[in-house]
């Protein structure tokens, strides 16, 4: 099959920016997508379906791959998924027909062992049924090696997958153990050995749910070490970040299960890379809270990590708040010092029942109207008139962020994802969209005049578009 080219001109061929994403749906396998920027301003999308897709702008672009599934390839090398992509990088090659011909790789390819099912590791249905499930560590730490986990390892399979390869259409009750998480961490040592503490697997609703409390390292030679922990000792975590120094892991922060969140804390533990034993650090000073999803690097003393951005747990009631401000962690006093006070207005917008947000299911709306997807437009109109029971206003949508101000928008940042920005007497205003909230921050100083118009603008156009009434939050 050929490929088929849209017509960019070809003045306008001339790319001078490529970004590359995965369909985050067939990890651990490596579907490939490919964003070029050219000089024109057009945006260029390539899959390995041979479809090569033009849009006018990097907006529309995104939310193609968005809506699609594909993920940022470097968002996801940050957040650790898996061995997959630390041993992976974007396919090259000297035309598109045979770049076409890697943008996909199954996932027994990156493995040493590809193809590898359980009867090859040894798994019989008896041991699968004595490993299915997780388990926590007697002692710390407590080493929990057996074939069933080390085929889930090396063949990276989901938890379904397993439950289907060696029950069937099982009704077994409980969540079999998986290494296919998210919020899982991984550090590469300079011994070569490659360190993933802990992750989740899928959210609450799905029967194989599980936040894990473990330690696996993968070893040069290919060998497994798996290290379990009594959750006294360490609790299930996810979403934190594992920073080296010395023989250590520091472990910095978690979202956790709801009923051990310890909110106003924040949660910290080392790792030794040795011994594998895991110590609880009762830290000194102000503190992020009980925050997740962040980032952290080590500093230019060596000594110290600085933490950034992340969302941060209030407590009962609240919606989670994004983290403004730097924190420095001094690992050889344990002592918090809050590098910035930043002080920026911010409010949520939310829903008064406080039931999920319709926007993300609009936006399919929009852009399927705007690309002229019948089918797809048709069907979202269906469902969001049977959510709303209305049809939402696609106008108002458009100009959700759109003040009635003196305003100037700016570009969406690559790495960000459903945040907006605009400029109003040189203050950026930033809206960031959740599943339930629409949190706006004025970095800057605005007047009270301006800041009570872009509220109830805000809040105004919402309870039009979720046909019900919202409620405005100051944080």
């Amino acid at each position: 099959m050929s490929l088929s080219f849209d017509p960019l001109s070809r003045d306008s061929m001339k790319a001078i920016e490529t970004d590359w994403y995965l369909l985050e749906h067939s990890l651990p396998s490596l579907d490939w997508a490919r964003l070029r920027v050219f000089e024109s301003g057009q945006v260029e999308i390539l899959d390995m379906e041979r479809e090569r897709k033009v849009f006018e702008d990097r907006q529309q672009a995104i939310h193609w791959l968005s809506e699609h599934h594909f993920v940022q390839y470097e968002r996801l090398n940050e957040q650790g998924k898996g061995d997959q992509l630390i041993l992976s990088h974007p396919p090259e090659a000297i035309d598109d027909e045979e770049l076409i011909l890697s943008m996909f790789v199954d996932y027994r390819e990156l493995f040493e062992n590809p193809g590898i099912r359980a009867i090859d590791c040894g798994v019989t249905p008896s041991l699968f049924q004595e490993w299915r499930s997780p388990r926590l560590g007697e002692y710390n730490p407590t080493r929990l090696d057996n074939k069933v986990w080390e085929w889930l390892i090396r063949s990276r399979i989901n938890a379904y997958q397993a439950k289907v390869e060696i029950e069937g259409d099982s009704s077994i009750f409980g969540p079999v153990w998986c290494f296919d998480r998210l919020g899982q961490s991984s550090n590469r040592l300079p011994d070569g050995r490659v360190i993933y503490v802990a992750g989740e697997h899928e959210d609450f609703y799905d029967p194989d749910f599980y936040i894990y409390n473990d330690v696996v390292v993968i070893c040069p030679d290919g060998s497994i070490q798996i290290y379990g922990y009594p959750k006294e000792v360490f609790p299930p975590t996810d979403f934190h970040t594992a920073t080296p120094i010395g023989d250590h892991l520091v472990l910095i922060g978690s979202l956790g299960h709801l009923d051990q969140r310890e909110i106003g804390k924040t949660q910290v533990h080392i790792l030794n890379v040795h011994s594998f034993e895991i110590h609880a650090i009762e830290t000194t000073g102000p503190c992020p809270g009980w925050i997740h999803d962040h980032s952290a690097s080590l500093a230019k003393d060596r000594s110290s990590i600085i933490l950034r951005k992340g969302k941060i747990d209030l407590g009962e009631g609240q919606f989670l708040i994004e983290n403004i401000d730097d924190w420095r962690l001094d690992t050889r006093t344990w002592a918090w010092t809050q590098l910035t006070n930043r002080g920026w207005i911010r409010w949520q917008v939310v829903r008064n029942d406080h039931r999920s947000l319709s926007l993300w299911l609009i936006a399919s709306l929009v852009f399927a109207y705007d690309q002229n997807w019948t089918a797809e437009y048709e069907d979202n109109l269906d469902r969001l008139q049977e959510w709303l029971g209305k049809i939402p206003d696609l106008d108002l949508y458009r100009n959700l962020y759109r003040p009635n101000l003196i305003f100037s928008e700016l570009p969406q940042l690559k790495r960000e994802y459903k945040t907006r920005r605009i400029k109003i007497n040189d203050v950026v205003v930033r809206y960031v969209e959740d599943h339930t909230s629409i949190e706006v921050t004025v970095e800057g100083e605005l007047n009270e005049n301006i800041i009570e118009i872009l509220k109830q603008d805000l809040l105004t156009k919402l309870e039009q578009l979720e046909n019900c009434d919202c409620v405005l939050i100051t944080i």
